[in-house]
């Protein structure tokens, strides 16, 4: 389990393992989402309801055997042209939604019983497993997330941001040279610690000034493509 604050919402969650670290990333860099939870409580007297209808057993303390409120994963709200739309996101190994399985019938049966919870709230039920998960994007995601946040900034004084951006970006556009090597470059132009130009590409990609394909993975050791040229005024 780790610890790990969303850019947006501010809030700092728990996160309780690497798959729905990944999942968390994806959400992260999405457009349009407003607010994120996890680890969201369910209604207890309904998932039993629920439970009874079905005729499963319904979750329970391994050691007193009674009865323990359910979970969901994450509730992520978007923002749609009809108003706020809202997910319910399980996220689970493959390995572990097997019904073939004995444990894996147990778990899908427990992932009914939140389907038809949601169901009931009109809210959409999603299951992630790694088959969902875009590698290459949470990789990218993960690197960038410094600088995802508001007002964060890259390692460059105010006054040479807008001269090192325009050079960096022509740079890029003009020429078939690795990203570090163009990076440093114009670290050499502007007399700048080693890395911060590199530094500003991640700053540009995260915040969308610039226009990449986050579903590959950005390497440095290789030339940049963009998806849209960008403009030389920061």
């Amino acid at each position: 389990m780790s610890r790990i604050k969303s850019h947006i919402t501010g809030r700092t969650y728990h996160v309780m393992s690497g798959l729905e670290l990944s999942v968390f990333c994806m959400i992260e860099w999405a457009t349009k989402i407003s607010d994120l939870y996890m680890q969201v409580e369910l209604d207890l007297t309904e998932t039993l309801w629920i439970a009874e209808q079905l005729d499963i057993k319904h979750p329970v303390d391994p050691k007193t055997q009674k009865p323990v409120t359910a979970t969901t994963d994450l509730i992520a709200c978007i923002e749609t042209n009809f108003g706020e739309d809202h997910f319910a996101i399980e996220v689970k190994p493959l390995e572990e939604l097997n019904p073939l399985t004995k444990s894996g019938k147990r778990h899908l049966e427990k992932l009914e019983i939140r389907r038809r919870y949601w169901e009931a709230r009109n809210v959409r039920f999603v299951i992630m497993t790694e088959n969902e998960i875009s590698t290459d994007l949470v990789e990218n995601v993960k690197h960038m997330r410094k600088y995802m946040h508001e007002g964060a900034k890259p390692p460059i004084r105010e006054n040479l941001l807008v001269q090192a951006y325009a050079e960096l970006t022509q740079l890029i556009l003009e020429n078939d040279e690795l990203l570090a090597k163009v990076a440093a470059s114009c670290d050499t132009k502007f007399a700048l610690k080693h890395g911060s130009c590199l530094a500003l590409a991640w700053y540009l990609i995260a915040t969308r000034k610039w226009m990449v394909d986050i579903r590959q993975i950005i390497d440095p050791s290789k030339k940049l493509n963009f998806l849209l040229q960008p403009p030389l005024e920061f």
